[in-house]
């Protein structure tokens, strides 16, 4: 009787705990059962602090946007990598201290965090296929290969410099290897087999392969700053290079696909979102930074093609707040939120 009456004021402590970080959501560590939420969800890295790292969340249910939805604890040092595997967990990855290890974090929809660990070397993006995580680890020019289960680093795979940005398509992982700041530039993307883990092969395209995504048709698309700013259009099968478009752009980011359309969007140079007609190759400016809409640095961005809206990470001066921008198919904005420091990672779940 003893041990439960010490029992029941924690169990309640604890509960009232759970309030005060995040009203919207009163529910056991052990499982969540609230419903799967549907909205972006907004990583913003911070600026070297572990506890200005911030997972934000705007609700399409009821247009709510929660500053920060983690429990119970924060992500780190420089968390960029987020992905969802199985339409119930989230996946990030943080970078850790300059030369140290990261770690992955599994997450329900609702910012529950169940499980993490330590592995790689400064670990940045990732993707998940055949209940695997593929992180790419820059400093180590490698690929760590995790068991999504129990969150083991499994075996790691050496790419090609510094690599980054990094996606799946079927059973492959494709891989933007990039350069080293001052050092060696690498022109490749390496094509891990997910099935055996092994490199199959390298796809030469131009200067640091900067963006990766999936066009409508089932192509590889991937941004370079070579020859002014192009993408390529690349074969899965053949790892061919079967078109390329050139988009004036030093800094193309975050390539999105509309699947309503032959269009995809791109961050251009930090300071506009393009579209560009994969059928005619026209090159249309959607969003362009100006004093009416408050844009300063671009940092990350989404195309929600279900409901036709742009989402924009604004960094501003990566040392204050940042802000997620709405806008819609028309580029006019219709709102803003005050996210963490350093926005950048956006993920839409609809």
């Amino acid at each position: 009787m003893k041990l439960l009456q010490i029992a029941l004021p924690l169990f309640f402590a604890l509960i009232v705990i759970q309030g005060c970080y995040r009203d919207e959501i009163i529910v056991p560590l052990v499982s969540s059962n609230s419903p799967h939420k549907l909205g972006v969800y907004v990583l913003s890295e911070g600026n070297g602090a572990p506890d200005q790292s911030k997972l934000s969340f705007l609700s399409y249910a009821n247009g709510e946007f929660s500053y920060n939805i983690t429990f119970p604890s924060v992500l780190g040092l420089y968390p960029d990598g987020i992905t969802e595997y199985n339409a119930t967990a989230i996946y990030i990855t943080e970078q850790g201290s300059p030369g140290g290890e990261g770690k992955i974090y599994k997450l329900d929809t609702n910012g529950i965090i169940y499980s993490s660990n330590n592995f790689g070397l400064n670990p940045y993006s990732i993707a998940a296929v055949n209940d695997k995580a593929y992180c790419s680890n820059g400093p180590d020019s490698s690929v760590s290969v995790i068991d999504l289960n129990s969150l083991a680093e499994i075996k790691r795979i050496k790419t090609g410099l510094n690599p980054r940005e990094i996606i799946s398509l079927n059973n492959k992982v494709y891989v933007a290897n990039t350069k080293y700041t001052g050092g060696g530039v690498d022109s490749t993307i390496s094509v891990i087999n997910s099935l055996n883990d092994l490199q199959v092969a390298k796809i030469k395209i131009d200067i640091a392969p900067s963006s990766l995504a999936v066009s409508k048709d089932g192509y590889l698309l991937a941004g370079s700053s070579g020859h002014g700013g192009t993408i390529y259009k690349v074969s899965p099968n053949s790892y061919e290079i079967v078109n390329s478009y050139s988009v004036n752009s030093l800094v193309i980011g975050d390539i999105n696909v509309d699947v309503n359309s032959n269009n995809i969007f791109f961050i251009k140079n930090y300071s506009s979102i393009m579209k560009l007609d994969l059928t005619s190759g026209e090159l249309t400016t959607v969003i362009e930074s100006s004093s009416s809409n408050n844009l300063l640095f671009i940092n990350g961005y989404s195309y929600d093609s279900k409901y036709k809206k742009h989402y924009l990470a604004d960094a501003k001066d990566f040392n204050s707040a940042g802000f997620l921008y709405k806008f819609n198919s028309s580029g006019v904005l219709e709102a803003g939120f005050q996210t963490g420091i350093s926005p950048k990672k956006i993920l839409i779940r609809n």
